[in-house]
C-alpha cells in the first residue's frame, strides 16, 4: 500500500516516539532492579522484613512494565507487534520501513 508524505512522516514520528517511550521504560526498569538489588534487598534483610511480604510488589510492578511494553510497542501503521527496540526497522506485519528511505 502506499502512503503520501504526510502519512509517512506521521506514522515515522509516532515510531519514533514510541521508540523513546520503550527505551525509556526500560532504563527505568533497569534503574528499579538495581535499586532493588543493591539497597531495598539488603535494608529489608537489616531491618528483618521477610521477602514474602515486599517481594511481591516488585513482581507485580515487572509484570505491569512487560504489559506495558507490549501495549505500547505496536506498528503506528497496522498495530501489530514490533521487534527488537533497537533494530527495528520496517513492520514484519505490514511492511512500512520506519527509516523514512
Amino acid at each position: 500500500m502506499e502512503y503520501s508524505e504526510l502519512e509517512k512522516k506521521k506514522y515515522i514520528t509516532e515510531f519514533q516516539k514510541r521508540r523513546s517511550k520503550r527505551i525509556s521504560i526500560l532504563t527505568a526498569t533497569l534503574i528499579f532492579l538495581l535499586l532493588v538489588g543493591f539497597i531495598v534487598m539488603p535494608l529489608m534483610d537489616h531491618l528483618g522484613v521477610q521477602r514474602q511480604i515486599w517481594a511481591p510488589f516488585v513482581y507485580l510492578i515487572m509484570f505491569a512494565v512487560v504489559i506495558s511494553i507490549a501495549v505500547l510497542w505496536r506498528c503506528p501503521v497496522c498495530n501489530g507487534l514490533l521487534g527488537d527496540v533497537f533494530t527495528t526497522k520496517y513492520c514484519s506485519k505490514c511492511g512500512f520501513k520506519f527509516t523514512g528511505k
